[in-house]
Order: C-alpha cells, then structure tokens, then sequence
C-alpha cells in the first residue's frame, strides 16, 4: 500500500516538473518568434515598385519609387539609381515627382547610367514619417528581346528633421524584362502613342471610312495602346486626347489606309491557303505639349497598308516564346528559428502532458 501511495506521489511530481519545463520554453519561443517577425518589419528601406517589369523593345518600363522610414522623421533625401545603358534609356523628363510628395527637388540629373536625385524640405509640416511615395521613374527598353536588365538603388541618403544622416535604410530593386513584340492578330490593328507626362487618362475614337459612328470612344483609357477589328481596303482614323485635372488636351490624330494587295501571286504547286499576315504600321507624330498635355499617336493596321510618308509598315511576325527571369524585392535574411515557434512551444507541451498522463494511468 505504502509502495503505491509512493508511486503516486512520484507521477505527481513529475506531471509537475513537465509543466514547469513545458510552459516557460513554450513562452520563451512564442516571445522569439514575435521579436523576430517584429525585426523583419520594422527594416527602413527605399524600393521600386512592381520589382518586375515586362515591356517590349522601344516601349516604357515605368517604377514607383517608395520610402518606408519606420518612423524617422525624414527632412532630406538623396538617391543614386543605376541601369544598364546598353539595354535602357532614361532623361530627365522620365521622372515625375508624386503630386503628395511636398519635398523640394534639389538634384534632379542623368548621366552615364546613373540617375541623381536629391529632395529636401524647410518646412516642418512637410517632414514625414510613414510610407511616401517620392514619384515615378520610366525607362525606355532598348535592349533586343529577350533579354533583360537590372534597376539598382546604388545609394540612399536620408537625413531627419535634425539633419542628420539616418543609417540602417536597405534598397530595393528592380528588373525590366524585354519580351518580343507583341502585333495585333489577322483581322485586327492598333492604335498606339506615347504616354505624356501629367495625363491621368485619354479619350480614344477610331472611326472607319464611310462611318461617322465611331468604332471605338472612350473617355477613360489609361493605357498607351488600344487594338480594334480591321476590314481590308477600309481607312480608319484613330484620335487621341489627353485629359488631366485642368482639363482636356488638343487632338492628335493620324489615318492609315488598310489596302488589299493589287495582284495574285501565282504558285507552283498549288498551295494550301492560309489566313492573311496582317501588317503593323507605326507613324509617330510629335505633337507640342502645352498647359495641358497632348499625345501622340501611333497607328497599327491589317494587310500591307497605304501609308503615309513618314510610316513604315512591318509584316505580323510570330512570337517567339522568351523565358522571363523576375526577381523579388529583397527581404532581410531572418536567423533560423527552428520552424514555428508557437506550434513547436504546443507540440512539446502536448507531448509531455500526453506522456504523464500515460504514466499515470499505466501505473
């Protein structure tokens, strides 16, 4: 009796002393992990946004650059970004400060592939301390298709309200990927233009020969581009407005002629028919920006067009598959935890609980 009045004073102490293992290294490992995910947020940093950008050659790949400081009053910042020259382009006019970033433009300069840009403020109700987007940045695709380039915030510094130098900010880049040329397919043309510094959106109206309704009117396009079905032998006349906040800008139009070829090649053997190769064609007038701004316009067609002077028509070619490459925007590297803290902390716990309670019903 004695030997089991004895046994069952030992279960007890040991159900005990599990307890008081499990509980204090469950809580030490849910209290590390909350610290390390907190460390990992609370990184101050300067990155484009989307970190990936897909364009085809001689076509726009545009960034957002952000600021996180995490709290820091910021008073002062000044950037150098570095792209391939071999594969973009940039001048000054591809930046575009955000219309609620109030900082002053000090240093606004490109230069042997490298972007310089510094920003400043005297006045206090300008200094912020959150997340701020500093503007847009455009790069144009130079590079042939297929391959792609890096976008890298090579410095960053930021200065507080007391102007001193903050340290601890991380960069994060970005990648233009330049694809194949993307034509419109049989039976369809488009009508494309260059994007103009301080639009929000554009009015489009394509209208066939012999029609005054036109194909195609919107008021909200916020794209550069638009495709539309194409009859051959017919003209089509796409205009393009420029609208902002002050209002709408002057047209700018062009007209190309989708013509049907003059004679029938003879063959031999006789051949098997297939669709017709619709033809692209791309007259760019520059049209002179004003108060508000005016695009200009780019004209795509079906098979071999009559076109102006100025416009080069270019055969469908047939796109050829390209393997994209993207890359994310670096994430601070975290010391290992072993997994889970909490669900690790419960599983020991759980375990020693369970096997006590085995031990106590077993003797």
């Amino acid at each position: 009796m004695k030997i089991e009045q004895f046994k069952k004073r030992i279960l007890i102490f040991g159900i005990i002393a599990l307890f008081l293992i499990a509980l204090p290294v469950t809580i030490y490992l849910v209290r590390e992990r909350q610290t390390i995910e907190q460390q990992a947020e609370d990184v101050k940093k300067v990155y484009l946004d989307p970190n990936t950008v897909s364009v085809e050659p001689d076509s726009k790949a545009e960034f957002s650059i952000l600021i996180n400081p995490q709290g820091t009053n910021v008073k002062n910042i000044k950037l150098v970004i570095d792209y391939d020259e071999s594969k973009l382009a940039a001048t000054v006019s591809d930046f575009q400060k955000d219309s609620s970033f109030l900082f002053d433009t000090k240093t606004l300069d490109v230069s042997g592939g490298k972007v310089f840009m510094e920003f400043g403020t005297d006045n206090a109700g300008s200094i912020f301390n959150a997340q701020k987007t500093i503007g847009k940045l455009a790069f144009r695709a130079t590079g042939t298709a297929g391959t792609s380039a890096t976008v890298v915030i090579e410095s960053i510094e930021v200065k507080d309200a007391d102007g001193i130098v903050v340290s601890g900010f991380t960069a994060g880049n970005g990648q233009v990927t330049i694809g194949q040329i993307s034509c419109p397919g049989v039976g369809q043309a488009e009508c494309s233009w260059d994007s103009v510094t301080g639009a929000t959106k554009y009015h489009v109206k394509i209208t066939e020969e012999g029609n005054t309704t036109p194909i195609f009117d919107r008021n909200d396009v916020t794209t550069t581009k638009i495709t539309f079905e194409s009859k051959a032998g017919k003209n089509y006349t796409c205009e393009v407005f420029a609208e902002n906040v002050c209002g709408v800008g002057d047209k700018d139009s062009d007209t190309v002629n989708c013509s049907i070829p003059s004679s029938t090649p003879t063959l031999s053997p006789s051949p098997t028919k297939s669709p017709t190769p619709t033809p692209t064609s791309s007259p760019t007038p520059t049209p002179t920006v004003t108060t508000t701004p005016t695009p200009t316009t780019v004209i795509t067609s079906t098979p071999t067009p009559t076109l102006p002077p100025d416009v080069t028509p270019t055969n469908t070619p047939t796109p050829t598959p390209v393997e994209f490459v993207a890359t994310s925007t670096p994430i601070p590297t975290l010391p290992p935890t072993g997994g889970n803290a909490a669900t690790i902390g419960a599983i020991v716990a759980g375990a020693l609980i369970i096997i006590g309670g085995l031990l106590l019903l077993i003797l």
